[in-house]
């Protein structure tokens, strides 16, 4: 099985070079697709040592925008959406893979394993209630970024409107609205953990605020 892989990266360049060298050596990988969105810093020349396919934003679009910007790119039959800031983790990937063998499954999920100095958590449990009431599909990981996806759920992907970190919780919506089998992996990935610092209670309230703008639109089709 050969994929795409688009990784989304916004100043990453701290731990994008381990990422991308730790995807380099898979033989599953056919391209990968950086969308650097308005990084200051050298996310981009690191990313260009390692694909030719680097699409530099001029100004910082969002995760969502980024990530749809790299469905233009993609060629195979199946892709992953990784996030740039894995390192060696990312290889946990292969595990998304495998259960797109099977031709019913659609879209694969990363679960993390929990870890210390996580958050409390309620951004991720209102994904869950509104996942669960929604479609009946009992999510642990509703706002992963780590997917295998089938090609052909691009459109519907494309057509996802959502705000920052509503995205991915939107994106699984949409595709088990319209038939997709859509199962959840456990891996050991893990990335940049912000724990309940200042910082971390800023990033969690932005993403209260996307996600309930999400909702608020997906609700009136907009």
């Amino acid at each position: 099985m050969e994929v795409d892989v688009i990784i989304p990266v916004y100043n990453e360049e701290n731990v994008l070079r381990e990422t991308l060298s730790s995807l380099e050596n898979k033989t599953w990988v056919k391209n990968i697709i950086v969308i650097d969105d308005g990084s200051v810093d050298q996310s981009v020349s690191i990313a260009r040592q390692f694909t030719n396919d680097v699409v530099a934003c001029s100004k910082n679009l969002g995760k969502a925008a980024a990530v749809i910007k790299g469905l233009e790119y993609v060629k195979s039959e199946q892709f992953l959406m990784l996030d740039a800031d894995l390192g060696v983790t990312v290889s946990e990937a292969d595990k998304l893979l495998l259960p797109l063998k099977d031709s019913s499954v659609d879209m694969t999920v990363a679960r993390f394993p929990k870890r210390n100095k996580e958050g409390i958590g309620l951004v991720r449990q209102r994904a869950q209630k509104y996942l669960k009431r929604q479609t009946g599909f009992e999510s642990q990981a509703p706002l992963s970024g780590q997917r295998a996806i089938r090609k052909k759920w691009i459109p519907f992907i494309q057509s996802c409107s959502a705000y920052g970190y509503g995205f991915e919780m939107v994106m699984t919506l949409q595709l088990l609205r319209n038939g997709a089998k859509v199962i959840e992996i456990v891996t050991d990935m893990d990335h940049r953990r912000i724990g309940k610092t200042p910082y971390g209670f800023y990033h969690r309230a932005k993403q209260w605020i996307d996600m309930e703008r999400s909702i608020w639109r997906y609700k009136r089709g907009i």
